[in-house]
C-alpha cells in the first residue's frame, strides 16, 4: 500500500495571486512614500536656498518644516494630506527660496529693508508653525484614546496654516516680479546714464575747441604768483568779501589805483579764497607779456570754458551753442558774449546763487 501510495501523483500546490485591494494598498505605500521623500527633498532645496542670507532664522524656519513633515509621517497622514503640504512646500520654494537666491546672485543689494521685514515675519510665521505642530502632536500622543480622526483634523489646521502663511507672503509682493522690475529699472538707468555720458563726452569734444588763454588765477603761466601776506591788505579784502557776500549790492566792484600798489596780488587773493568756496566762476589775469593774455578776443571764449567746467547746469547751453555755430569762439566779441556768457548765464538752474567773475589787469 506504501507503495502504491508513493506512486500516487500528488496536486501542485495552487499559487494564490494578491487579491487588488493588497495590490492597490501596496501601490498607495509606494506612491506615499514617493511623495514624503519628494517634499523632503523639496524643503532640502529651499532651506539651502537661503543659506547665508541676512534674514535670522529664516533657514531655521524652514528647515523646521523638516520637523512638521515628521509629525505627519509619525501620523500616517493620508496622501492627499501629504499632497496639500507638499504644494505649500513647492509655492514656499518657488515663490520665495529659490528666486530669492536668484535675485541675491544677480543683484546682491537687492535685499531692501520692506523684503528684510517680510522675510524675517516669514520666519516668524514659520517657526511659530512648527512649534504649533510639535504642541498638536505631542498633545495627542498623551490622549488615551486616539483615532485618526483626530490626526486628520490636526494635519487639516497645519495644511491650512502653511498655505495662508505662504499665501500672505506672497500677497505682499513677488519676489520675481519685483526682481524683474528692479532689473527693468537698472536697464533702464544704465541706458540712461549711458546716454548721459555719451552726450557729456560730445559736450567735452565741443568745448575743448574753444580757443582759450592760460589766463586763470592759478594757471601754469602765472607761476610765482601768491596772494597777500597773512595780515597785510585786511581792509580792502574785508571790504571786497562783505560786497560778494551782499546779493543787494551792485554787480561790479572797481579796484583801481596806481600801478605797482599790488591790485593783482589782492584780485590773486580774492579768487583764491573764492575758490575755495566754489563761487569763483572763472578768472582772467591779463598780461601784455603773453600774446594769449593780452589778447580781448580769447577773454569770452576763455571764460566759457571755466564756466563749462564750474557749473554742469552751464555745460549743456554753452556746448548746444558752439553745437549750433562751431566756430562761435572766433566770432566777434559780443556775440562771443551774448552766446557764450549771457545765454547760458540766463539758464543758470539756480539764479540766486553767487558767482564771481575775477578780471585783472584789463589795462594790459
Amino acid at each position: 500500500m506504501k507503495k502504491f501510495l508513493d506512486k500516487l501523483p500528488l496536486p501542485s500546490p495552487r499559487r494564490r495571486s494578491p487579491s487588488p485591494n493588497a495590490r492597490n494598498a501596496g501601490d498607495g505605500s509606494t506612491r506615499w512614500e514617493a511623495l514624503l521623500n519628494v517634499t523632503q527633498t523639496t524643503l532640502t532645496i529651499a532651506k539651502e536656498s537661503v543659506a547665508g542670507l541676512p534674514v535670522p532664522g529664516l533657514e531655521a524656519a524652514i528647515g523646521g518644516l523638516l520637523q512638521v513633515l515628521t509629525v505627519y509621517q509619525g501620523m500616517k497622514a493620508n496622501e492627499e494630506a501629504i499632497k496639500t503640504f507638499n504644494s505649500a512646500v513647492v509655492r514656499l520654494n518657488d515663490n520665495v527660496a529659490a528666486p530669492l537666491k536668484a535675485a541675491i546672485a544677480s543683484q546682491p543689494d537687492f535685499m531692501d529693508d520692506d523684503l528684510q521685514k517680510r522675510l524675517e515675519l516669514l520666519a516668524k510665521d514659520l517657526t511659530d508653525l512648527t512649534k504649533r505642530a510639535d504642541t498638536m502632536s505631542s498633545r495627542e500622543r498623551h490622549k488615551r484614546f486616539f483615532s485618526s480622526q483626530d490626526d486628520l483634523g490636526i494635519i487639516q489646521e497645519l495644511n491650512r496654516e502653511l498655505d495662508r502663511i505662504v499665501m500672505a507672503f506672497n500677497g505682499r509682493g513677488s519676489i520675481s516680479a519685483e526682481m524683474e522690475a528692479r532689473a527693468a529699472k537698472m536697464e533702464a538707468r544704465a541706458a540712461k546714464e549711458l546716454a548721459q555720458t555719451l552726450v557729456s563726452a560730445e559736450q567735452t569734444r565741443l568745448i575743448e575747441k574753444l580757443p582759450r588763454a592760460q589766463a586763470r588765477h592759478d594757471s601754469a603761466s602765472r607761476v610765482g604768483a601768491n596772494p597777500c601776506f597773512q595780515g597785510t591788505r585786511n581792509d580792502i579784502l574785508k571790504k571786497i568779501s562783505a560786497w560778494i557776500d551782499d546779493p543787494n549790492t551792485r554787480p561790479i566792484f572797481w579796484l583801481s589805483g596806481m600801478a605797482g600798489i599790488g591790485k593783482s596780488t589782492i584780485a590773486h587773493t580774492i579768487a583764491e579764497q573764492e575758490d575755495k568756496k566754489h563761487r569763483l566762476a572763472a578768472s582772467f589775469f591779463f598780461s601784455r607779456d603773453e600774446d594769449g593774455r593780452r589778447n580781448p578776443n580769447f577773454v569770452y571764449p576763455t571764460i566759457a570754458f571755466q564756466l563749462a567746467g564750474f557749473d554742469s547746469s552751464l555745460r549743456e547751453p554753452i556746448a548746444q551753442a558752439l553745437e549750433q555755430d562751431a566756430d562761435i569762439g572766433l566770432a566777434t566779441m559780443q556775440k562771443q558774449f551774448e552766446h557764450l556768457i549771457a545765454g547760458p548765464l540766463a539758464k543758470l538752474k539756480v539764479p540766486a546763487k553767487t558767482i564771481l567773475f575775477v578780471l585783472d589787469a584789463m589795462d594790459e
